[in-house]
């Protein structure tokens, strides 16, 4: 999150005299109206929370062959380690990971007999189903209609059914309802650390403020 210049600048080193009353009443009366509304309007996220997916695991019969499958065909980086990291802020990449859950009778999977499918967003589907039919790749069904934007399917050598997803360019700030939804948006998050950072600013102003008035002031 970026830092914020004023943190440490909210109080001012003394507070006191007749001249000081009305001011201070008033900055207690805008900190009492925003303590007052920040709760209704948005609310800190509170600790001990699942913040993301961290990696997708699954076995494979041959995992050397099915990885070099990933990179040669698909043209996915593959570390040093064996696996993939996607970074969350590559280019074109979906604000979120979407996690779903499909009736067990769902054919959704198939032709695949894998009980999962891996969905992955591509910059340019039309070149990228071209550079996979290049490889002989079969393309197993297309779909541009989509609300959401432009969809392929194929499956790896393991038989896993892989989705592959071009987004529109309105899809991060409207999404279909009937297929997908973001979990939260990186503007909204931005409003809850911000909404905090001012919560946090309202009880360093008034702890610093109230003993420094006397019993009288604080009737007024």
């Amino acid at each position: 999150m970026p830092s914020d210049p004023l943190a440490d600048n909210i109080v001012p080193a003394t507070i006191g005299g007749a001249n000081a009353v009305p001011t201070i009443r008033r900055l207690l009366s805008v900190v009492a109206v925003l303590a007052a509304l920040t709760p209704m309007t948005i609310s800190a996220e509170p600790i001990g929370r699942i913040t993301g997916i961290g990696g997708i695991f699954f076995k494979s019969k041959a995992p050397k062959a099915l990885m070099a499958w990933y990179r040669d065909v698909l043209g996915i980086k593959v570390e040093a380690w064996g696996g993939v990291v996607l970074p969350y802020d590559a280019p074109e990449h979906p604000p979120v990971l979407t996690l779903n859950i499909f009736k067990e009778g769902s054919n959704y999977m198939e032709p695949s007999k894998r009980e999962f499918m891996l969905n992955f967003a591509v910059d340019d589907l039309d070149a990228f189903v071209d550079r996979l039919r290049a490889k002989g790749v079969a393309i197993l069904k297309r779909d541009d209609t989509d609300a959401i934007g432009k969809f392929a399917w194929i499956v790896d050598p393991d038989g896993t059914k892989i989705e592959l997803w071009e987004p529109n360019a309105e899809t991060a700030s409207k999404v279909g309802p009937s297929r997908r939804k973001w979990a939260v948006s990186d503007a909204r998050r931005e409003l809850r650390w911000r909404a905090t950072r001012l919560r946090e600013r309202e009880i360093a102003f008034c702890r610093a403020i109230l003993p420094q008035l006397t019993a009288a002031e604080r009737t007024l």
